[in-house]
């Protein structure tokens, strides 16, 4: 087949990019036979499914670090050595899905020799998020210290004049380089894989979509695939058709989380996800600290004496080893402000950071919190957080009523933290 119709790499005019990414996602999700038609096949791509298990239903990021985030090594794994990993209850469906594979080519039921879908080995899966985000913030680090180091910012004397010379730099980068790990999260820098929701059964290039159409779409064994990922409680990622992603709405893969006390999908997200900033927050005010301390430099200024000499002096920027925590809190406001996509005024903005740091003097974590709750709502800022705080308990309590209360993934129905829930 030509790459007249499909992709087979980065690059090209983007007119022409756009028409065939149009054709392939038609072509990849066409039915085979009026009888079939794939229900598991999703564009992870596309609104809030870009987000699938690294937010919950109100966009606050999460990262699986709680008790019930437990992985286990995939067995079929491509290099013995190293064998990727992911959830446990993951890799069990994963083991279940391809001993059908094996049953299915003893059997003939589909071809025994295709290289990806026949005996399914998994080639990658569960990524830290802490590490890569880590890697991210290095690399955003050195940036910085390499910017305040220059001619053209050298000068400053405190911190406060050292974060006012950041600033502007901060607010023109954050939006594209997400410099706080809750942005990272929910940044396209930040892969699935981070959920431990993800398996990937092939190492092939995501830009060649011609390659998807030939080794996948068109396999014998494609609606088998598809049908037998579905039985086993696990979507298939339309853009990466190799990517078997959990669907932990679905009664097929809470079965397998069962086996780990996990019986319901509020129950799994409540004991495998915690949010972002909850772990965060302190490493962001070490961050600061770090930064300032590496590229502070020794000021030297000149002046002319009453006899025309010159007087060179020498100061040295004062050093830091900590800062105040509700001055961190306001830069972290701040900064969070650039980085999301949100509609609010400048007076929204000032009466909630007002809510939010009077908040902090009487409970911290709950200012943290709310803020990061109201700044990640969809819908528009509507009232204080005083208000939501003062609304949280009665909220909590009906839930608790009608047993859908869940904490730290935000008492919510958690089918509706994830698309694809029932």
């Amino acid at each position: 087949m030509s790459s007249f119709f499909y992709k087979e790499g980065p690059g090209g005019r983007s007119k022409d990019c756009y028409q065939k990414r149009l054709i392939y996602k038609k072509d990849i999700a066409a039915a085979e036979g009026d009888e079939y038609q794939p229900t598991n096949l999703q564009d992870f791509s596309f609104a809030e499914k870009r987000l699938y298990g690294r937010v919950n239903r109100v966009m606050m990021p999460i990262i699986a670090d709680g008790p019930g985030a437990q992985l286990a090594g995939i067995r079929r794994s491509e290099d013995k050595m190293r064998p990727a990993y992911t959830l446990n209850f993951v890799a069990d469906a994963f083991e279940g899905l391809a001993l059908q594979f094996e049953k299915a080519i003893i059997s003939q039921k589909i071809n025994p020799n295709d290289r990806y879908l026949s005996e399914l080995v998994a080639f990658g899966g569960f990524q830290d998020p802490k590490f890569l985000y880590n890697q991210s913030l290095n690399v955003y680090k050195n940036i910085l210290v390499k910017k305040m180091k220059s001619p053209k910012n050298a000068g400053f004397m405190n911190f406060e004049q050292f974060i006012l010379k950041i600033s502007e730099f901060i607010e023109s980068s954050a939006r594209k380089s997400p410099l706080t790990m809750p942005a990272f999260i929910k940044s396209t820098y930040c892969p699935i894989s981070v959920s431990g929701l993800s398996i990937d059964i092939a190492d092939q290039k995501i830009s060649d979509d011609l390659n998807k159409i030939e080794k996948f779409k068109k396999s014998k064994n494609w609606n088998f695939f598809l049908n037998a990922c579905q039985t086993y409680g696990f979507m298939v990622d339309k853009d990466i058709p190799w990517r078997l992603v959990a669907d932990i709405g679905s009664p097929q893969m809470l079965a397998y989380a069962a086996a780990y006390d996990m019986n319901s999908t509020n129950q799994l997200l409540s004991m495998t996800y915690v949010y972002a900033h909850d772990w965060y927050f302190d490493k962001f005010k070490r961050f600061l600290i770090d930064l300032y301390n590496l590229s502070k430099q020794t000021v030297f200024t000149t002046s002319t004496c009453k006899d025309g000499s010159l007087r060179v002096a020498r100061a040295e920027p004062q050093a830091i080893g900590q800062i105040d925590d509700f001055y961190a809190l306001e830069l972290y406001c701040k900064i969070r402000f650039i980085e999301e996509e949100s509609h609010f005024t400048a007076g929204e903005r000032f009466q909630l950071m007002d809510d939010v740091m009077e908040m902090a003097r009487i409970d911290f974590n709950g200012a943290l919190y709310g803020f990061e709750r109201i700044l990640n709502k969809t819908f528009d800022y509507s009232g204080s957080l005083s208000y939501i705080n003062d609304r949280l308990p009665e909220m909590i309590e009906a839930m608790k009523k009608q047993d859908t209360y869940v904490d730290p993934v935000d008492g919510v129905q958690a089918a509706e933290l994830f698309e694809g829930g029932p």
